[in-house]
Protein backbone atom coordinates (compact mmCIF):
# COMPACT_ATOMS: atom_id res chain seq x y z
CA UNK A 1 0.00 0.00 0.00
CA UNK A 2 1.24 3.49 -0.79
CA UNK A 3 0.09 6.05 0.69
CA UNK A 4 0.59 9.58 2.74
CA UNK A 5 -1.02 9.59 6.32
CA UNK A 6 -1.83 13.44 7.16
CA UNK A 7 -1.30 14.41 10.44
CA UNK A 8 -2.87 17.66 11.62
CA UNK A 9 -1.04 19.93 13.97
CA UNK A 10 -4.24 22.54 14.14
CA UNK A 11 -7.70 22.38 13.67
CA UNK A 12 -10.07 25.04 12.31
CA UNK A 13 -13.68 25.52 13.63
CA UNK A 14 -15.86 26.55 11.40
CA UNK A 15 -19.83 26.95 12.80
CA UNK A 16 -23.33 28.43 11.44
CA UNK A 17 -23.94 30.50 14.75
CA UNK A 18 -28.19 30.71 15.55
CA UNK A 19 -28.77 33.80 17.65
CA UNK A 20 -31.17 36.54 17.85
CA UNK A 21 -28.63 39.28 18.70
CA UNK A 22 -26.79 38.45 15.83
CA UNK A 23 -29.89 40.91 14.26
CA UNK A 24 -28.84 43.95 16.20
CA UNK A 25 -24.90 43.28 15.86
CA UNK A 26 -25.77 43.72 11.94
CA UNK A 27 -28.13 46.51 12.01
CA UNK A 28 -25.32 48.47 14.34
CA UNK A 29 -22.74 48.44 11.47
CA UNK A 30 -23.81 51.17 9.34
CA UNK A 31 -23.46 53.45 12.88
CA UNK A 32 -20.02 52.25 13.68
CA UNK A 33 -17.22 54.86 13.51
CA UNK A 34 -14.45 53.00 11.35
CA UNK A 35 -10.89 54.24 10.62
CA UNK A 36 -8.11 52.74 7.93
CA UNK A 37 -6.17 50.19 8.62
CA UNK A 38 -3.39 49.08 6.43
CA UNK A 39 -5.24 47.80 3.57
CA UNK A 40 -9.08 48.05 4.59
CA UNK A 41 -10.98 49.58 7.52
CA UNK A 42 -11.32 48.78 11.44
CA UNK A 43 -13.52 49.87 13.67
CA UNK A 44 -12.55 52.78 16.63
CA UNK A 45 -14.50 50.22 19.22
CA UNK A 46 -12.53 47.69 19.60
CA UNK A 47 -14.47 46.22 22.15
CA UNK A 48 -17.54 45.85 20.86
CA UNK A 49 -18.38 42.81 22.70
CA UNK A 50 -18.32 44.33 26.54
CA UNK A 51 -21.42 46.51 25.43
CA UNK A 52 -24.85 45.30 27.86
CA UNK A 53 -26.89 44.79 25.21
CA UNK A 54 -24.62 41.87 23.58
CA UNK A 55 -23.63 40.43 26.88
CA UNK A 56 -25.10 37.04 25.78
CA UNK A 57 -23.80 36.96 22.52
CA UNK A 58 -20.08 37.15 24.49
CA UNK A 59 -21.29 34.14 26.67
CA UNK A 60 -22.85 32.14 23.69
CA UNK A 61 -19.02 32.53 22.35
CA UNK A 62 -16.87 32.10 25.27
CA UNK A 63 -19.01 28.63 25.12
CA UNK A 64 -18.44 27.90 21.96
CA UNK A 65 -14.50 28.44 22.00
CA UNK A 66 -14.42 26.73 25.23
CA UNK A 67 -16.10 24.00 23.55
CA UNK A 68 -13.68 23.99 20.63
CA UNK A 69 -10.77 24.20 22.75
CA UNK A 70 -11.75 20.99 24.85
CA UNK A 71 -13.09 18.79 21.03
CA UNK A 72 -9.78 19.24 19.37
CA UNK A 73 -6.76 19.78 21.90
CA UNK A 74 -7.53 17.68 24.86
CA UNK A 75 -8.17 14.17 24.97
CA UNK A 76 -11.68 12.45 26.41
CA UNK A 77 -11.34 11.83 29.54
CA UNK A 78 -9.74 15.35 30.21
CA UNK A 79 -13.27 16.81 28.03
CA UNK A 80 -15.45 14.79 30.35
CA UNK A 81 -14.07 16.04 33.49
CA UNK A 82 -12.84 19.33 32.66
CA UNK A 83 -10.22 19.05 34.21
CA UNK A 84 -7.24 20.46 32.07
CA UNK A 85 -9.09 24.03 32.14
CA UNK A 86 -11.89 25.99 32.80
CA UNK A 87 -12.67 28.01 30.09
CA UNK A 88 -11.77 31.38 27.88
CA UNK A 89 -12.61 34.80 28.25
CA UNK A 90 -12.88 37.20 24.73
CA UNK A 91 -10.48 40.15 25.08
CA UNK A 92 -10.65 42.44 22.19
CA UNK A 93 -13.76 42.54 19.52
CA UNK A 94 -14.05 44.60 16.76
CA UNK A 95 -15.68 44.82 13.13
CA UNK A 96 -13.61 44.93 9.71
CA UNK A 97 -14.82 46.40 6.95
CA UNK A 98 -13.29 45.41 3.11
CA UNK A 99 -14.60 47.15 0.32
CA UNK A 100 -14.12 46.15 -3.25
CA UNK A 101 -10.16 46.01 -3.91
CA UNK A 102 -8.97 46.00 -0.18
CA UNK A 103 -7.58 43.33 1.03
CA UNK A 104 -6.07 42.60 4.91
CA UNK A 105 -2.45 41.88 4.95
CA UNK A 106 -0.47 38.13 6.50
CA UNK A 107 -0.77 38.94 10.43
CA UNK A 108 -1.37 36.52 13.14
CA UNK A 109 -2.78 38.07 16.99
CA UNK A 110 -0.82 38.75 19.77
CA UNK A 111 -1.29 37.94 23.36
CA UNK A 112 -4.53 35.85 22.30
CA UNK A 113 -4.75 31.97 22.42
CA UNK A 114 -7.82 31.28 20.38
CA UNK A 115 -9.07 33.88 17.75
CA UNK A 116 -12.49 34.18 15.62
CA UNK A 117 -14.16 35.96 12.84
CA UNK A 118 -17.76 36.20 12.89
CA UNK A 119 -19.03 36.47 8.81
CA UNK A 120 -21.81 39.41 8.97
CA UNK A 121 -22.70 40.08 5.26
CA UNK A 122 -23.65 37.84 2.23
CA UNK A 123 -20.76 39.06 0.66
CA UNK A 124 -19.06 35.86 -2.03
CA UNK A 125 -15.75 37.43 -0.48
CA UNK A 126 -16.16 36.00 2.74
CA UNK A 127 -14.40 32.91 1.20
CA UNK A 128 -11.37 34.82 0.25
CA UNK A 129 -10.26 33.88 4.23
CA UNK A 130 -6.59 32.57 3.96
CA UNK A 131 -4.93 30.26 6.01
CA UNK A 132 -1.10 29.90 5.93
CA UNK A 133 0.33 26.60 6.88
CA UNK A 134 3.89 25.99 7.14
CA UNK A 135 5.46 22.33 6.90
CA UNK A 136 8.08 21.58 9.25
CA UNK A 137 11.64 21.30 8.42
CA UNK A 138 13.15 18.08 8.77
CA UNK A 139 15.51 17.53 11.56
CA UNK A 140 19.29 17.86 10.80
CA UNK A 141 18.44 19.05 7.29
CA UNK A 142 18.47 22.05 4.32
CA UNK A 143 15.01 21.45 3.23
CA UNK A 144 13.19 24.47 2.26
CA UNK A 145 9.64 25.17 4.22
CA UNK A 146 6.45 24.00 2.36
CA UNK A 147 3.88 26.40 2.94
CA UNK A 148 0.14 25.56 1.87
CA UNK A 149 -2.57 27.97 1.59
CA UNK A 150 -5.83 26.86 2.78
CA UNK A 151 -8.99 29.25 1.38
CA UNK A 152 -12.16 28.92 2.95
CA UNK A 153 -14.24 28.95 -0.01
CA UNK A 154 -12.87 25.65 -1.16
CA UNK A 155 -14.04 24.21 1.90
CA UNK A 156 -17.70 26.12 1.97
CA UNK A 157 -20.59 23.88 0.83
CA UNK A 158 -22.72 25.22 -2.50
CA UNK A 159 -25.58 26.07 -0.36
CA UNK A 160 -23.62 28.13 2.46
CA UNK A 161 -20.86 28.93 0.00
CA UNK A 162 -21.02 32.81 1.28
CA UNK A 163 -21.02 31.66 4.99
CA UNK A 164 -22.92 34.82 6.23
CA UNK A 165 -23.48 33.62 10.24
CA UNK A 166 -20.98 31.49 10.49
CA UNK A 167 -18.08 31.90 12.86
CA UNK A 168 -14.70 30.65 12.39
CA UNK A 169 -12.33 29.50 15.23
CA UNK A 170 -8.24 29.04 14.90
CA UNK A 171 -5.75 29.36 17.39
CA UNK A 172 -4.19 32.94 17.52
CA UNK A 173 -0.67 31.99 16.18
CA UNK A 174 -1.65 30.88 12.83
CA UNK A 175 -1.12 33.43 9.80
CA UNK A 176 -3.91 34.30 7.90
CA UNK A 177 -4.82 36.86 5.60
CA UNK A 178 -7.68 37.91 3.34
CA UNK A 179 -7.26 38.20 -0.17
CA UNK A 180 -8.29 40.80 -2.42
CA UNK A 181 -12.13 41.41 -2.61
CA UNK A 182 -13.47 41.47 -5.82
CA UNK A 183 -17.33 41.67 -5.34
CA UNK A 184 -19.79 45.10 -4.40
CA UNK A 185 -20.97 43.79 -1.85
CA UNK A 186 -18.96 45.32 1.16
CA UNK A 187 -17.66 42.27 3.23
CA UNK A 188 -18.20 43.15 6.99
CA UNK A 189 -16.75 40.52 9.36
CA UNK A 190 -16.47 40.93 13.26
CA UNK A 191 -13.25 39.32 14.99
CA UNK A 192 -12.06 38.76 18.68
CA UNK A 193 -9.12 37.47 20.60
CA UNK A 194 -9.22 35.56 23.87
CA UNK A 195 -7.22 34.71 26.66
CA UNK A 196 -7.78 31.88 29.94
CA UNK A 197 -10.31 32.36 32.50
CA UNK A 198 -10.30 30.50 35.94
CA UNK A 199 -8.17 27.66 36.56
CA UNK A 200 -5.71 26.75 33.67
CA UNK A 201 -3.64 23.37 34.74
CA UNK A 202 -4.94 19.86 36.27
CA UNK A 203 -6.06 19.84 39.72
CA UNK A 204 -3.78 17.05 40.55
CA UNK A 205 -0.84 18.65 38.66
CA UNK A 206 2.64 18.42 40.38
CA UNK A 207 3.53 21.87 38.55
CA UNK A 208 0.78 23.39 40.13
CA UNK A 209 -2.01 25.41 38.35
CA UNK A 210 -3.08 29.15 37.45
CA UNK A 211 -5.98 30.92 37.95
CA UNK A 212 -7.03 33.97 35.67
CA UNK A 213 -9.10 36.15 36.21
CA UNK A 214 -11.64 38.25 34.21
CA UNK A 215 -9.77 40.64 32.23
CA UNK A 216 -11.56 44.50 32.44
Amino acid sequence: MDTILPIPKDAILIKKIIHPDLIKLKQSLMHLEMHKNMNNLISTNLNILDSDEYKDLKAYFEKEITEYVANFYYDFEVRESNNGFEGLQITKSWVNTSLKGDEHHEHMHSFSVISGVLFLTNSEDNGNLTFIIKSRDLPYGDSMIGTRFHTLEYYATPKEQYLEDHLVLFPSDIPHKVITVQGDIPRHTMSFNTWWLGRLGYEDSKLGKIYFNRLD
